[in-house]
C-alpha cells in the first residue's frame, strides 16, 4: 500500500521522496569514549546506554539485554588515549542521547574516503609520457643534481631515470632530467605501510618486498583489484619506478576495488599499524582523501605523537585547498602536492597552507604557491529548466507575481510585518542560508566548495572570507562538489534572494550557504491514523500536526522543537537546519520573536493513497541587546 506522506518544508518548493532501507551491517557511527573509560568495558557501557535509552526515552519494556551483535558493535583500540566503538545506530535520537552521556567524548558518522586519483586524460595534459627505458649508466650529472662528486658514497648510483620525477626530487634546482643519482640501498630496513586498495605482491618490480599485512575489506581478498595501491607502492619502493628501492611495503587494504573506504576501515588500518609497526623503522602512506574527521585526526595525532610513526598523505587532486580535507589538513601529517616539469602546480593539485612547501632540499616533490583565497569556480544552477524555469524573463515575471501576491494577501488579511512600527525591510548585505542536504549524510554542517552561485537571473557571490573563518574552527566539513551540484535545497532559494535584493544592495550582497544533513524525510500517516479509526479528513490531521510543529518553532526553543519531533515522529524536511538555527538563536542575547506568515498544503489528502506536501513561511526577528 502506498501511504500518505506528510512533509513540512520551509522557504522553498521541494519535491520529496521517502524510501525504506534494510538494516545494514556496516557501521553507521563511531562513538569515542573519554579517557577514563576502560578500553575493554567500552562496548558494555555502550550497550548499557542503549538499554537505558530504550527504557527511559522510547518507553519500551526491555526484558532481554541487547547483545553486541544486535548493534554490530566492534571496538577500535589505539591505546589509552583513543578508545572507540563502532556500531549500527539507525535511531538519530539515540545519537543525541549519547552526546549527553558523561562517558562519551563525541560521536561521528562513518564517512567515505576515496583514492586521490587523477584521470588519465587530465594527467596527459599536464605531463609528458613516461619513458620506459630503464636505468642506464651515465657519467655526467652529479653536480647538476646538487650532489658533490667528492662526497658520493659507494651506494650512490648514476643512471637514466624511468621518468622525470625521479630525477627532479634529487635536484635542489631543476636540472637535466636525463641525469639521475640514487641510493641503491635507499629504504633498507624501512617498512612503509600503504593504506590503500591493496598491493599486487607478485609484480616483478617489487622483488618479493611486499607483505600482505591485513585486509579490512569485506567480500574482497587481500589482492589489489583496483590497481591504485600497486601504483602507489611502485612509486614508493619499486625497483625501476620507486624512490626507496629497497624498502619493504606492508599492504593494509582499507579501500575496495572502486577506491572507496570508510572512517571505520581507516581507523582499523591505523590500529593495525600501531600494533605491528616498529617505531623508527616504519611510516604510513595515505594516498586518499575525504571529509573532515575528528576521529581520523585524533588517530593520526596518536600514531605520530605517541608512537613516533610519521604519516605522509596526498594533498589531493581536487584542485582546491588541501585544508578542506582529511588527512591532508592534519598539521601532524606530511601533506604532499604535485608539480609539473616546469615546477608549476598542475591545475588538479590541491594547494594551501596545509600542503608541504619548500622541501626541495629534502628530496620531496613539493610546491610553494601563494595561498588561494577561494576555489574560484561557479556552482551551476543545475535544477534550472527542470525544477523551475531557466528562462530569465519568465522567472523574473513569476517572482514578481509571487511577491506582489504575497503583499496583497497579507494586506487583505490585515497582517503586518512582525517588526513593530516598521513598514519595510531593508535588504541586508549578508545572507546566511541553512539548507537540508538530501544527497550526503554527515553529522557536521557542510560549507560550500564554490565561490559563486549561478541563477538564471544573475550570480550570487559567496563570502569566502567568512567561509574560511568558519572552516578554521574545525567544526565544519566541506561539501563534495558533485553533491552540491546534485543538491536542490539551497539552489531553490537563490533566485528569490537575488530578486528580493536587486533594487537595494544586490551588488554588495554576499551569501554564505551551509548544508545540514537531513535524512528519512517521510512520515507514514497510518502511524497516527489507522484507516479503521479515521474520524476526520486526513488533510485536517496533517494540518493539526503541522501547526504543532509551527508552534514549536515559534517558541524558539530547541528543546520544544526536539520534543515535538520525538513525540510525533514527524521528520520535517529541514528539521536539522531548523534545529541549528534555534540552537544559535538561544546563544544570542536580546529580544527574539517568531511568526508564521503563511501555511499551505499542495493538495488535500482524503485517502491513504493520496500524497501532499506542506509549506510554511516563518519570520524570526532578533533585537540585540544595546
Amino acid at each position: 500500500m502506498v501511504h500518505c506522506f506528510l512533509k513540512l518544508s520551509f522557504l522553498s518548493v521541494i519535491l520529496f521522496i521517502s524510501s525504506t532501507k534494510a538494516q545494514s551491517e556496516s557501521p553507521t557511527h563511531i562513538v569515542k569514549f573519554k579517557s577514563f573509560v576502560g578500553r575493554a568495558s567500552a562496548p558494555a557501557i555502550l550497550l548499557s546506554h542503549h538499554r537505558d535509552f530504550l527504557s527511559f526515552v522510547r518507553k519500551k519494556n526491555v526484558s532481554v539485554n541487547p547483545l553486541a551483535q544486535d548493534l554490530h558493535l566492534n571496538r577500535i583500540d589505539l591505546g589509552n588515549n583513543f578508545n572507540a566503538v563502532e556500531g549500527v545506530f539507525s535511531d538519530h535520537a539515540f545519537l543525541d542521547y549519547l552526546y549527553k552521556q558523561s562517558t562519551v567524548e563525541y560521536v561521528e558518522s562513518n564517512q567515505v574516503y576515496k583514492t586521490t586519483v587523477v584521470g588519465s586524460k587530465q594527467r596527459r595534459a599536464e605531463e609528458e609520457e613516461e619513458e620506459d627505458e630503464g636505468l642506464e649508466e651515465d657519467e655526467d650529472g652529479l653536480i647538476d643534481s646538487g650532489t658533490d662528486n667528492q662526497t658520493i658514497s659507494s651506494t650512490l648510483k648514476k643512471g637514466k631515470p624511468s621518468n622525470w620525477g625521479l630525477a627532479r626530487i634529487h635536484q635542489r634546482q631543476r636540472g637535466d632530467f636525463e641525469k639521475y643519482v640514487f641510493d641503491s640501498i635507499g629504504g633498507a630496513g624501512i617498512e612503509v605501510y600503504v593504506l590503500d586498495t591493496g598491493v599486487y605482491a607478485d609484480h616483478l618490480d617489487f622483488g618479493h618486498r611486499v607483505i600482505h599485512s591485513i585486509n579490512l575489506i569485506m567480500h574482497e581478498d587481500e589482492n589489489d583489484m583496483g590497481g591504485h595501491g600497486t601504483h602507489v607502492a611502485a612509486k614508493i619502493a619499486g625497483t625501476e619506478y620507486g624512490v626507496a628501492k629497497t624498502a619493504t611495503i606492508r599492504s593494509v587494504k582499507v579501500l575496495n576495488k572502486l577506491g572507496d573506504g570508510s572512517t571505520s576501515t581507516l581507523l582499523k588500518g591505523i590500529e593495525h599499524v600501531i600494533k605491528s609497526a616498529k617505531p623508527g623503522h616504519s611510516l604510513i602512506n595515505l594516498s586518499l582523501s575525504g571529509p573532515h574527521s575528528r576521529l581520523i585526526d585524533d588517530a593520526l595525532n596518536e600514531i605520530v605523537l605517541n608512537y613516533n610513526i610519521p604519516v605522509f598523505a596526498s594533498a589531493g587532486n581536487a584542485g582546491t585547498d588541501a585544508c578542506f580535507f582529511t588527512p591532508s589538513s592534519n598539521p601532524n601529517v606530511f601533506s604532499v602536492g604535485a608539480i609539473d616539469m616546469e615546477d608549476r602546480v598542475p591545475h588538479y593539485s590541491d594547494v594551501g597552507e596545509c600542503a608541504i612547501r619548500d622541501l626541495a632540499t629534502k628530496d620531496v616533490i613539493y610546491f610553494d604557491p601563494e595561498k588561494s583565497s577561494s576555489p574560484n569556480n561557479n556552482l551551476p544552477a543545475s535544477h534550472a529548466g527542470s525544477w523551475y524555469t531557466n528562462d530569465k524573463k519568465a522567472l523574473d515575471k513569476e517572482l514578481n507575481l509571487y511577491i506582489k501576491k504575497s503583499v496583497e494577501e497579507m494586506t487583505a488579511d490585515g497582517l503586518q510585518l512582525p517588526i513593530k512600527h516598521v513598514k519595510a525591510i531593508i535588504a541586508p548585505k549578508r545572507v546566511f542560508i541553512l539548507g537540508p542536504s538530501h544527497v550526503c549524510a554527515t553529522r557536521e554542517c557542510l560549507l560550500p566548495n564554490y565561490d559563486t552561485y549561478e541563477t538564471p537571473l544573475g550570480n550570487l557571490p559567496v563570502d569566502w572570507s567568512v567561509i574560511e573563518d568558519l572552516h578554521k574552527t574545525g567544526l565544519f566539513g566541506l561539501a563534495d562538489s558533485e553533491d552540491e551540484i546534485n543538491e536542490h535545497s539551497i539552489e531553490m532559494h537563490l533566485p528569490f534572494i537575488y530578486k528580493a535584493f536587486e533594487k537595494t544592495q544586490k551588488h554588495c550582497l554576499s551569501s554564505r550557504p551551509i548544508s545540514v544533513t537531513d535524512k528519512d524525510h517521510g512520515i507514514h500517516l497510518n502511524r497516527n491514523n489507522a484507516s479503521s479509526t479515521i474520524v476526520r479528513p486526513i488533510y485536517e490531521s496533517i494540518q493539526a500536526l503541522d501547526h504543532q510543529g509551527i508552534k514549536a518553532i515559534e517558541s524558539l526553543s530547541f528543546d520544544q522543537f526536539e520534543n515535538y519531533l520525538n513525540e510525533t515522529d514527524n521528520t520535517i524536511c529541514g528539521r536539522n537546519p531548523i534545529g541549528v538555527l534555534l540552537a544559535c538563536l538561544e546563544e544570542m542575547k536580546g529580544d527574539r520573536s517568531a511568526r508564521c506568515l503563511k501555511y499551505a498544503q499542495s493538495s488535500k489528502c482524503r485517502t491513504l493513497e493520496d500524497s501532499s506536501v506542506s509549506y510554511a513561511s516563518i519570520y524570526i526577528q532578533v533585537v540585540p541587546e544595546q
